[in-house]
């Protein structure tokens, strides 16, 4: 149900996202080469994350009040029963609340499955991070730094690909609930931006697309303007045939790009970052 939220606008403008914004990135896979051969990124679906409880936090159907099951089952009747009159709507939403199918584990876990299903196949989700210097992040999701960091400007990237916000890291997610007692996009935006503590040293933030139909991985595919792109790093260990040839390629599709390398410090934790000449 795509009830609607009343919530106060806020413009865009006065969003704050650091700057520059980070995505890590591996060379030696050719959909991460994208990023700077074709100025694309991917909004991955949910069921593409490593973490299995990233974005697949159940909606808790069961914790809805015989009220609240009445009513949701009538707004879902105008929907799919318009010939129906409003006595029938009501007498159909009165006897689907008394027998309460929410108890019944199989119809919950059909109805849970269809509304993943449909999450999934409508959200696309760029996850990214404020830090460049992460330890953890250049060797999880940067070939044990040997690949490389794009360094993007937040502002254009965000109002480019869609909505944005930083995760929050929970001891515990946080209950989803269904309409009545959360609209579409509450339940949506609960799902996207929580993750548990195990995950917080990604520090990450996140750009997501709502679509009204299923995406492709066409459509997933986001290109990007060239002024989006701000820095690109390369990793301490990065080949200097890889540095040369990122650095052919950008010299032609970001030629304003600036330059810089990661060094890891003599403790083998720490990260800094320095100006890479070419």
């Amino acid at each position: 149900m795509k009830s609607k939220c009343k919530t106060v606008q806020i413009k865009y403008e006065d969003l704050k996202f650091p700057n520059p914004i980070y995505k890590y990135r591996d060379w030696g896979d050719k959909f991460h080469k994208s990023i700077i051969q074709d100025l694309q990124v991917y909004l991955s679906p949910a069921s593409g994350f490593e973490d299995p409880f990233d974005c697949k936090n159940p909606t808790r159907y069961d914790l809805l009040k015989r009220d609240e099951i009445k009513k949701r089952h009538a707004e879902l009747s105008k929907e799919s029963n318009e010939g129906l009159s409003r006595i029938q709507r009501r007498k159909n939403a009165s006897d689907f609340a008394s027998s309460n199918p929410f108890k019944n584990k199989e119809y919950l876990k059909k109805l849970e499955g269809e509304s993943f299903n449909e999450f999934d196949s409508t959200v696309g989700i760029l996850s990214l991070t404020a830090n460049p210097s992460n330890f953890e992040m250049w060797k999880k999701y940067s070939n044990n730094h040997k690949g490389f960091c794009i360094g993007f400007e937040s502002k254009i990237l965000f109002k480019f690909v869609g909505g944005g916000d930083v995760v929050k890291y929970r001891n515990e997610l946080p209950k989803i609930m269904p309409y009545p007692r959360m609209c579409f996009e509450e339940q949506m935006l609960t799902q996207i931006f929580n993750k548990l503590d195990n995950w917080n040293f990604e520090e990450e933030y996140r750009a997501f697309r709502w679509s009204q139909i299923p995406y492709t991985r066409e459509t997933r595919t986001k290109t990007l303007p060239s002024i989006a792109y701000k820095e690109i790093i390369f990793g301490s260990l990065m080949t200097e045939e890889n540095i040369n040839e990122i650095i052919k390629i950008a010299r032609i599709n970001i030629p304003h790009v600036e330059f810089k390398k990661s060094v890891i410090a003599e403790n083998g934790l720490d990260i800094s970052i320095i100006d890479f000449p070419i």
